[in-house]
């Protein structure tokens, strides 16, 4: 496991981030819109460390004015003990963010100095998980059941929520955490 400032470090190795330039810099005391100013005016890839949620939330929202596409790192969630509820929603918006990072489609991620000291999963780990399901192409469907089991995702007999796929003989429903809901229809092995 690494932590963030590994996973942006690493960054620099992916074929879509390999003309870019990855270097520290630090801006530090600049106020209200001065610094979405001076990010959105960046042609790299930007790395923003936000005092709390709140301010991440804002500088996400104004960045979008300018039409810089900025991932939050989703926030740790509360631990209540009482709680018997659990929802994944956190984690699949983090994996979501990763994948639109890693993937080269953010310009920028946000994340709390907090979250920045969470464990993430290894960007190599992270992006051979990646699964694509091309048309025309031959697929084993019992071993990517195995593998969408193996990165997380929940076998139900309908799907209704990100995380969750459904396999009926050859109907594949699958709601991926970084898109809407797709239906493949499988002509023996080849997805059609």
């Amino acid at each position: 496991m690494h932590n963030f400032i590994d996973i942006i470090k690493y960054l620099g190795n992916l074929p879509h981030l390999s003309s870019r330039s990855i270097s520290d810099t630090v801006a530090i005391g600049l106020g209200g819109g001065a610094v979405t100013n001076i990010i959105a005016s960046l042609p790299d890839f930007v790395l923003c460390v936000a005092a709390d949620a709140p301010s991440a939330i804002k500088l996400k929202e104004d960045l979008q004015k300018y039409g810089k596409n900025a991932e939050i790192i989703s926030f740790r969630e509360e631990v209540l003990f009482y709680s018997r509820a659990y929802s994944k929603e956190g984690a699949l918006s983090r994996l979501e963010a990763l994948y639109k990072i890693v993937s080269g489609k953010a310009q920028a991620a946000i994340i709390t100095a907090e979250s920045l000291l969470r464990i993430f999963p290894p960007v190599k780990a992270f992006t051979e998980a990646i699964i694509k399901i091309e048309k025309d192409k031959d697929y084993d469907l019992a071993q990517l059941t195995k593998k969408l089991t193996e990165a997380g995702y929940k076998r139900e007999s309908v799907v209704e929520g990100r995380g969750q796929f459904a396999l009926r003989g050859d109907i594949f429903d699958i709601f991926p955490v970084n898109d809407n809901a797709l239906r493949i229809d499988f002509f023996g092995t080849k997805a059609e």
